[in-house]
């Protein structure tokens, strides 16, 4: 059954900004809102959302999940090979089921994806050893399609696919193409919505901005019933920020931008059955209202 994991990223302020605000409080949050797991970055320098990398601290971290009843996967970005072999140590000092990434670096993205895939090749086997499948992220800096290429070409169980909702679209890639291009390999994904805006004044570029869960243009509904048809093991909500959508698809302009928007606009969400084994909406319901309360860094 498809489990639900809350995201570290959407109390990003709270760790910032709220004093004694830790990892702790995160696994405690979500436990309160029966969340079956929790999502954490742990991104160099200071590893903030994960409150510190060091062994006896990440076992500390394992304890209280246990305790709890929680999951737990943990979330980098990068694909070099001491650097991923870093994270699998950490990932399993933790308990975690999974260790997302994405591609960086390079702005040419045909030269990312050649260097993800040498990269992952390595890191393949230190995967298996340790136990942590690696999941690939269509992030903002891939389309689905391309990380498909990079994952046929590893081609190893330990390197999967975490598939985001919406990022595609920065691409102007339709979410269901890049879904259906990378579901082989899908293990888990980040569930988020969108609208999509005009080019900002003196920009050529039209943007993206979160909104809440069935507000935006994704088709959130398909795309969970895939998911659910593929087995992914987990899902996360992830409270999203504004893009600005670059220029990277052929013959791609703002216009086409807008244009994909009133395409995804033709998918109706109201009266939609939901998915098998899918949680119901009173708990979604509950779990959107409780966690709108946890948006500001002064929240209780």
């Amino acid at each position: 059954m498809t489990k639900l994991f809350f995201h570290s990223y959407g109390l990003r302020y709270h760790y910032r900004y709220k004093p004694g605000f830790d990892v702790f409080s995160s696994i405690d949050i979500a436990a309160e809102l029966g969340f079956d797991g929790i999502n954490v970055s742990a991104h160099f320098p200071g590893y903030i959302e994960l409150s510190g990398r060091e062994p006896d601290h990440l076992r500390k971290v394992r304890r209280h999940l246990e305790h709890r009843g929680l999951l737990i996967d943990i979330e980098t970005r990068g694909t070099d090979v001491a650097h991923l072999s870093d994270c699998l140590a950490m990932a399993a000092n933790v308990g975690a089921g999974h260790l997302r990434t994405y591609t960086k670096g390079s702005s040419d993205r045909r030269q990312r994806v050649s260097e993800a895939k040498r990269s992952l090749s390595q890191v393949s086997p230190i995967a298996e050893r340790v136990g942590i499948p690696v999941l690939l992220e269509n992030h903002e800096d891939l389309c689905g399609a391309e990380v498909a290429e990079i994952l046929s070409s590893v081609n190893s169980p330990w390197i999967r696919a975490l598939f985001d909702y919406v990022n595609s679209i920065l691409f102007f890639e339709h979410p269901c193409h890049a879904l259906e291009a990378m579901q082989p390999w899908v293990c888990s994904a980040h569930l988020k919505d969108c609208v999509l805006l005009p080019p900002l004044r003196g920009s050529g570029e039209g943007t993206l901005l979160g909104v809440p869960i069935g507000a935006g243009v994704a088709p959130v509904a398909e795309l969970t019933q895939k998911l659910v048809e593929l087995s992914a093991s987990a899902v996360s909500p992830l409270k999203t920020r504004g893009l600005i959508a670059p220029q990277c698809a052929t013959n791609a302009t703002p216009k086409n931008a807008l244009l994909l928007g009133q395409i995804l606009r033709n998918f109706p969400l109201v009266g939609r059955s939901r998915p098998p084994n899918w949680p119901s909406p009173t708990r979604l319901g509950s779990l959107n209202s409780r966690c709108r309360r946890l948006m500001t860094p002064c929240a209780g």
